[in-house]
């Protein structure tokens, strides 16, 4: 049955067009039966225990990121803004550099010329 909405899930965001209202619940019909589903293929393959522990880290891994989706994101936003202007600098301190070699070469090749 889990593979059953998963397929209609699928179907439905990529065939229809997107209706945003509705968007959300599909995609999370479409992850939710997906979970659920590789969840039961892998349960008849491991022993009851195991099963057990798969669904218990697959729901505490989807609350932590229901209730932290904010704060992880704006952690993500700041770590991305850093690095930018990290780079940022570096880039400018390069340019500098180039800048500063090409001008001085340039005083070199000027200075040892004859006057015209």
């Amino acid at each position: 049955m889990a593979a059953i909405v998963f397929s209609i899930a699928y179907a439905k965001m990529n065939v229809q067009p997107h209706n945003l209202d509705y968007f959300p619940l599909f995609r999370l019909t479409y992850v939710g039966s997906g979970i659920l589903t590789c969840e039961l293929l892998v349960g008849l393959l491991m022993s009851p225990f195991w099963w057990f522990m798969v669904n218990l880290c697959t729901i505490l891994t989807m609350e932590i990121l229901r209730c932290w989706h904010q704060p992880i994101y704006q952690s993500v936003c700041q770590s991305r803004d850093w690095f930018q202007q990290k780079f940022e600098a570096v880039r400018l301190a390069a340019s500098e550099a180039s800048s500063l070699t090409r001008n001085t070469a340039e005083q070199q090749i000027g200075g040892n010329r004859p006057p015209v």
